[in-house]
């Protein structure tokens, strides 16, 4: 019991280290007041903001975009994408002593993006906590392993889905299981020798038929490392997984007291060229797509991110978290329209 009490606290800590800033205390205040009292008019800015520093992934998992036929990958553009440590100082400068966490991944592998440990710093030294998810399937050097952990970095997530090669490839295709064992080595090591306290190391594992007989090794293998946490979840074997769950639905739910969705309110996506999208699940395929027109809420290159989070795009997806058949052609045309969370 204690064990399990020590991985929430850790888990908790990447939102709540620093917590106790004064404006942050008051930006967590008036999103409280914004969100019970629809106070549209009211200047806030997000708990959590995920930042898609690279939309890249060099695995080809079939539950993920990436994953996809190769007719309908071809239709999505992810190559020579990723953001710029410019646009990323420009958007922490605005959001520190406000924003409590930075998310670094969406669809991509936030390590192909060279710059991530110069951002992580960068975010760290002005008072926000960050964390990623990575396959972990790619080499990494030694230095940049030491600058990985003394980045200032709070969490780190880490798929092995599996024990073997056999096993692991069928959910995580190209990837390599000994490449990401000994990287996870490598990290704990290199945490405990340069005594970095402050880093939680987690590892991640989807739960398949075909490597369900593989969990006990795993388990052995993250106690063996010194592994923080490991989480075991329920994997999904049809194509497009996750993403196919997020399709468009056409019926308007009944409207509610309280907001049916919490992401509009207290979070918020930030892609690679600096458009800015309400969540991390519904369209997925749009921004990248070569066949239709990117639908965002709109452009933190040149308006602040205030202006954004704060603008008539977001104060209609607020308003439609509520009442998601509310009357208005303009409805239409928001990111959050038809979304499986406020249609059925």
């Amino acid at each position: 019991m204690g064990s399990q009490l020590k991985a929430v606290k850790q888990k908790k800590m990447v939102f709540l280290f620093g917590i106790w800033r004064p404006s942050k205390l008051w930006n967590i205040f008036k999103l409280m007041l914004k969100y019970f009292f629809r106070l549209e008019s009211l200047k806030t800015y997000p708990l959590l903001v995920k930042i898609d520093v690279t939309p890249l992934c060099q695995l080809k998992c079939p539950v993920c975009i990436h994953g996809a036929e190769p007719a309908e990958l071809e239709r999505q553009d992810f190559k020579n994408k990723e953001m710029r440590f410019e646009l990323f100082q420009k958007l922490t400068d605005e959001l520190a002593g406000k924003t409590l966490a930075f998310s670094l991944y969406h669809l991509g592998e936030p390590l192909l993006n060279k710059e991530i440990y110069k951002m992580i710093a960068y975010a760290s030294g002005k008072g926000i906590n960050c964390y990623f998810t990575s396959n972990f399937s790619l080499k990494i050097s030694d230095n940049e392993m030491e600058l990985m952990v003394q980045s200032g970095l709070r969490q780190i997530t880490v798929a092995l889905d599996g024990f073997t090669q056999e096993n692991y490839g069928k959910t995580r295709v190209n990837g390599n299981v000994e490449l990401v064992k000994n990287n996870l080595e490598r990290v704990t090591s290199t945490r405990n020798r340069l005594g970095v306290r402050d880093l939680w190391i987690t590892v991640q594992t989807c739960v398949f038929e075909h490597n369900r007989h593989e969990m006990p090794q795993v388990e052995e293998f993250c106690r063996r490392i010194g592994v923080d946490d490991h989480r075991i979840f329920p994997g999904t074997n049809e194509p497009g997984g996750w993403v196919k769950l997020m399709m468009p639905r056409r019926t308007p739910k009944k409207a509610r007291g309280l907001p049916m969705c919490r992401w509009p309110h207290f979070a918020s996506v930030v892609l690679y060229n600096g458009d800015v999208i309400p969540c991390c699940q519904y369209r997925n395929d749009n921004p990248y797509s070569l066949e239709q027109e990117a639908i965002n809420m709109g452009s933190v290159v040149d308006a602040s991110f205030a202006s954004v989070f704060n603008g008539p795009d977001y104060a209609l997806a607020r308003r439609m978290m509520l009442d998601p058949g509310m009357p208005g052609a303009e409805i239409k045309k928001n990111f959050c329209y038809q979304c499986p969370v406020i249609y059925n």
